[in-house]
């Protein structure tokens, strides 16, 4: 079985590489059949990352350091978390302490990113930073009570461990709720797109970014939307998932094709909400945030009570 699982874990790993960007042409597809589009091709963001690859960064002249090494380390960053997580099955890359980690890297990728964005000294980066970075920190807040409660519950801060000790609840089922509608959040969707206000800031945070540099971002941006729904995924369909590696290998190839598709799917669902949706202002995302986190505390109060 080790075997089994060493290998679902590195096709998991490969297959949230390739997804990420995938998915994000499928939603751009679905967004233009909703608003009576024809739309790109859904392998489009996979072309445009590899056009940016083949094309030169431009870099002005007052940035500083850390706006050539931010893109390279957020994406390292946001590609080091794929192995971390539960593809339905028991990861033995894993270890105590591991849903810390990712919450680290998670976080750690987005502000790393955002300060090489302002150490390109343009101003509208530094717009754009400080719009982003004060939603940031209220999702990081929801995220992190949420596995607060569902480590709680399960009685460990490994995620194998509070996928295998997990069990239907209310609070699992809550925290799980919590953190994929924080995940919609934190992604950067309309309405919540408020970095990216071209008519006012232009091209938001990125705007300096160019050629490989930003394909570097791009793809990390895509690959920590990825990874926030599959750690939601993995929270909320823990139980259905400790049911199924219980029952073998068979069962573990089910929670393995049941985890990657569910995270496609809610993906998918969150690009169709997004196409519906129009700008919001900063103050209204922040108060909608400041409402959410009445799901997490409430999933803690009811996991240290055993429920």
């Amino acid at each position: 079985m080790t075997t089994v699982y060493v290998t679902l874990t590195i096709i998991g790993s490969i297959l949230g590489l390739i997804l990420a960007p995938l998915v994000d042409g499928i939603e751009r597809k679905l967004r233009a059949k909703v608003q009576n589009r024809i739309g790109p091709p859904i392998t489009q963001t996979w072309l445009d990352i590899v056009k940016l690859l083949r094309k030169e960064s431009l870099i002005p002249r007052t940035a500083q350091d850390l706006f050539f090494i931010a893109p390279p380390l957020t994406l390292a960053m946001s590609a080091a978390t794929l192995p971390l997580l539960c593809y339905g099955a028991p990861n033995v890359l894993g270890f105590y302490g591991d849903i810390i980690v990712i919450l680290y890297l998670i976080a750690g990728s987005s502000i790393l990113l955002y300060l090489g964005a302002t150490a390109s000294g343009n101003p509208y980066a530094a717009i754009g930073f400080s719009r982003r970075f004060s939603l940031l920190i209220a999702c990081e807040l929801l995220i992190a009570l949420a596995v607060v409660a569902v480590a709680l519950k399960t009685g460990s801060l490994s995620l194998t461990e509070i996928v295998m000790k997990s069990e239907l609840a209310p609070s699992t089922i809550l925290a799980g709720l919590s953190l994929l509608i924080t995940s919609y959040v934190e992604s950067s969707r309309l309405p919540f797109e408020l970095a990216v206000a071209k008519p006012e800031i232009m091209g938001g945070i990125l705007i300096e970014y160019s050629g490989r540099l930003l394909a570097f971002a791009e793809l990390s941006h895509l690959l920590h939307r990825f990874v926030l729904v599959l750690l939601g995924v993995d929270i909320t369909l823990a139980p259905a998932l400790k049911y199924l590696i219980e029952l073998g290998v068979t069962g573990v190839i089910a929670s393995f094709i049941l985890v990657i598709t569910s995270t496609v799917i809610v993906l998918v669902i969150f690009g169709v909400i997004e196409a519906l949706c129009g700008r919001t202002r900063l103050d209204y995302a922040l108060q909608f945030t400041s409402k959410l986190i009445v799901l997490p505390i409430i999933s803690i109060v009811l996991a240290s009570i055993g429920v």
